[in-house]
């Protein structure tokens, strides 16, 4: 009973965390830019955002290819290691993965590893989050992103692939993390960076911030930068796939059960 408290405490927390990080952001593009997100003027108590641009870098929380500053992808920071609580040597509670959610969803309409583009855009169209109506018309980016990577394999998109994981984290840019690589699995882990020494090195230096303050004499539309439209932001160009995880039965596993097993395997 105790750790279920906590574990709704602790949903409810991320949950407050991402609508302060939305509310720094414009156009529900899932990005702050950085100036921004170490602002003081318009922080609240409750969160103080403090990480260093390397640790950002690291865990795949830093977008410096959209546009003309460095910005902050939401969902790889609110699921970064340091927002996650050991309440217990045993117990470690971090943000649900709401992209798990909707990967189980698309999953259950599926039910197969691979889907056509078309199949695709009719599911997620109809998909709703916290911070997605539905049902939506995707932009035409997106739709056109589908198509090449089924162009490549058959007519077919691999669902448990990268690009696909990038293609949901532009469609869900609030809920879906960049799917970023990690060669060292333990930089994932709450305990790696809660480690004497090394926690410290993580936060950012009081020249970082001075400098991305200066951001703040341009314009809003230089400072928050990069396409307007979601599905024509760059993408990564890379392949990689993840496992096809199923149970004992041999159906697909999904949600909480395969991203446990992909982190066991170091996929994720």
């Amino acid at each position: 009973r105790v750790l279920e408290d906590r574990g709704g405490q602790r949903h409810a927390d991320c949950g407050l965390m991402k609508e302060d990080l939305m509310a720094r952001s414009r156009g529900g593009s899932g990005l702050v830019p950085l100036a921004k997100f170490w602002s003081q003027d318009r922080q609240q108590n409750r969160f103080q955002y403090v990480e260093s641009i390397e640790h950002l870098r690291t865990i795949g929380a830093l977008d410096e290819t959209s546009g003309r500053h460095p910005q902050v992808r939401i969902p790889n920071y609110v699921l970064g290691p340091l927002n996650c609580h050991a309440y217990s040597s045993a117990v470690t509670r971090c943000c649900i993965n709401e992209c798990e959610l909707i990967m189980k969803d698309i999953e259950r309409q599926v039910r197969d590893p691979m889907a056509t583009p078309e199949a695709l855009i009719g599911v997620v169209s109809n998909l709703s989050t916290s911070s997605v109506d539905s049902p939506r018309r995707l932009p035409s980016g997106l739709a056109q992103r589908l198509h090449a990577i089924a162009a490549e394999r058959s007519g077919q998109v691999p669902l448990h692939g990268r690009m696909f994981a990038e293609w949901l984290h532009v469609a869900f840019p609030n809920e879906c993390p960049f799917p970023h690589s990690l060669d060292d699995g333990a930089l994932r882990t709450h305990g790696h960076w809660d480690k004497e020494g090394v926690l410290e090195l993580q936060l950012a230096s009081a020249e970082e911030k001075a400098k991305q303050q200066n951001s703040y004499n341009v314009s809003e539309d230089e400072l928050h930068g990069g396409p307007e439209e979601l599905g024509a932001r760059p993408w990564v160009d890379e392949t990689l796939h993840f496992p096809v995880l199923r149970n004992p039965r041999g159906t697909l596993l999904a949600g909480p059960a395969r991203v446990a097993l992909l982190v066991a395997m170091g996929a994720l």
